[in-house]
């Protein structure tokens, strides 16, 4: 006869072995999903950028800021009211009235000073020039053929050094807080040859390879978009710079 002992250890097994066939296999219980909010995007009314240059520049940040998640872009050229606002008047209590039509968050305006200055000049250049005359000499395949005479010559060969900079004042206003929170100023340079002893050389620019002005200054234009943006990007409006 089995002992009272024996007995209760395998009703003792039977029950743990029938508890552990009831639980649900493969599913978790009182885990909720955690909800993930998105910051609404901030908009950053384009005002008017001033300068000979300055429309080119301002189209070069907006195009880039369209790459930044938190801030969009507002071209505000529909609204004629807003060119009343100039960069010394922006932050100005009568300039916020005239800027709440936007119904944007923040307004950004620069002005941009281009210079672009060509120096003409001449590098003296070796050239080896025919003779007329000539000589036999061996070629590679061993035979006798004639070959023209060279003389050494120094000759002038035009060149062109263009000297470039760009430099792009900016402010930024929060229109809901009613203040400057960014400004500054950034600049750009460039100073190339064309053209002289780089004319044959391999990697040069050649004379011809002279842009118009209004390239440069948008090669410029490009770097200062780059920077500028880096700018708003850690821009939070109703808050400031970090």
């Amino acid at each position: 006869m089995m002992s009272n002992k024996v007995l209760w250890a395998v009703i003792l097994l039977l029950a743990a072995i029938t508890w552990v066939g009831c639980v649900p296999r493969g599913k978790l219980y009182g885990v909720k999903e955690k909800t993930i909010s998105l910051e609404k995007p901030r908009t950053l009314a384009f005002l008017k950028f001033y300068g000979p240059y300055g429309a080119a520049v301002r189209r070069r940040v907006c195009d880039r800021l369209a790459g930044v998640q938190h801030l969009k872009p507002i071209d505000c050229f529909q609204y004629p009211d807003v060119e009343e606002v100039t960069f010394d008047k922006l932050g100005d209590p009568d300039s916020a009235a005239l800027l709440e039509a936007l119904e944007a968050d923040g307004a950004i305006t620069g002005r941009v000073i281009a210079l672009v200055q060509d120096n003409p000049g001449a590098d003296q250049v070796e050239v080896k020039e025919g003779t007329g005359h000539y000589k036999k000499k061996k070629n590679i395949d061993g035979q006798w053929v004639d070959v023209e005479i060279k003389r050494v010559l120094i000759r002038p060969l035009p060149h062109v050094v263009r000297k470039a900079s760009l430099a792009m004042e900016y402010k930024v206003l929060d229109l809901n807080t009613k203040g400057i929170i960014a400004s500054g100023k950034f600049t750009e340079s460039c100073e190339e040859k064309f053209g002289g002893c780089k004319e044959y050389a391999s990697m040069g620019h050649t004379l011809s390879d002279l842009p118009a002005p209004s390239v440069t200054v948008d090669k410029l234009s490009a770097r200062i978009a780059g920077k500028m943006v880096e700018k708003l990007s850690r821009i939070r409006l109703s808050g400031a710079v970090k």
